[in-house]
């Protein structure tokens, strides 16, 4: 199983160390560190992903300062040094250490390519991503029986979200599910199919589209008879429809996972789409 040693070059001072969560797979290590490294340049040997749960402090990564948000992730590729220089007060967060054999074993199965280097920007995390992520760390901190094999399940799945998800070298050779004869506008709807049930801004999606406010609601619009925001709220319900029929989860629960602010936003953009409350919707069931 990776190590902490393993991980990195340079070995980290202990007070970052010593108290650290680790579960681990035969591939994959997830830490849950409490504070951010400071005046330590750190290197990874293997792809390093970074969920911060508060804004971090402005990164350098080579010889560029970025600036990331909290809630998104971040990828550094293996060799790439990292150096943060402000400490500032965190909360516990997720860092995942992904062997660079193994991401490059799951790369040439999904489309041919070994040589994979993912973009370095900030973005929006995939509720599917989070809860991969979760399930690992649930079976690596209960042990149950065929444990391992379940570790070594998720961390392919784990893999291939992130291929998925994260820009890079082999984005274009990853197949996708084509919503639009338009490539910009199949590109958002691809977007919002998949983080729908995150805060998606406009900017988001025409950062997706390389497109400006103006040109992508007109052509989205145009494509889909919705306006991105319609297109969004729709998703939600649709998704929110088949939690609500699965009688798994409260409605306060269904209104969390599918992104509304609360659940009165949930019941109030329900009954406007359905016609009825979803209170209303579950008793008809």
């Amino acid at each position: 199983m990776l190590k902490l040693d393993d991980i990195l070059f340079k070995k980290l001072p202990d007070e970052y160390t010593s108290d650290l969560k680790i579960y681990a797979s035969n591939n994959i290590s997830i830490a849950k560190p409490d504070k951010f490294i400071t005046n330590v340049e750190s290197c990874f040997n293997n792809y390093h992903i970074s969920i911060p749960t508060v804004t971090p402090p402005p990164t350098k990564i080579g010889n560029r300062v970025y600036e990331f948000k909290a809630n998104r992730a971040m990828v550094l590729n293996p060799g790439q040094p990292i150096l943060v220089t402000e400490d500032v007060p965190t909360k516990e967060y997720i860092a995942i250490v992904v062997n660079k054999k193994f991401m490059q074993e799951i790369a040439y199965n999904a489309c041919g390519k070994t040589d994979v280097q993912f973009i370095l920007d900030n973005y929006v995390v995939s509720r599917r991503l989070m809860n991969s992520i979760e399930e690992f760390i649930y079976e690596a901190t209960n042990k149950l029986s065929n444990f391992t094999l379940m570790l070594d399940s998720l961390s392919i799945q784990i893999a291939v979200q992130l291929l998925r998800e994260i820009d890079s070298n082999i984005t274009s050779k990853i197949s996708k599910k084509v919503y639009s004869d338009k490539p910009h506008i199949n590109k958002a709807i691809e977007f919002i199919e998949e983080y729908y049930n995150s805060n998606i801004s406009i900017e988001d999606l025409c950062k997706v589209c390389n497109l400006s406010p103006y040109h992508f609601i007109r052509i989205f619009k145009q494509e889909t008879g919705k306006t991105p925001h319609e297109y969004i709220l729709d998703k939600k319900i649709e998704e929110a429809i088949k939690l609500i029929e699965g009688k798994q989860y409260s409605l306060n629960e269904i209104a969390q996972l599918c992104g509304f602010i609360s659940q009165s936003h949930f019941s109030t953009v329900f009954r406007k789409r359905i016609g009825i409350s979803p209170s209303l919707y579950r008793k008809q069931l």
